[in-house]
């Protein structure tokens, strides 16, 4: 599998886990609950949208 699709799975759940807890979706939270960088995040648009999608 792709290493930048893996990462947009664990964002995917990251995101979801973060729903399921009711805590906030942001960039940070997601990146530390995916086990990638904010940076990361704001370099790849189509993890970002995961993430703006559910924020």
């Amino acid at each position: 599998m792709d290493h930048l699709v893996e990462q947009g799975l664990g964002i995917g759940h990251g995101v979801d886990q973060l729903a399921k807890s009711g805590s906030p979706i942001t960039v940070a939270a997601v990146a530390r609950q995916a086990d990638v960088s904010r940076i990361f995040l704001y370099e790849h648009t189509d993890a970002r949208s995961i993430v703006a999608a559910r924020s």
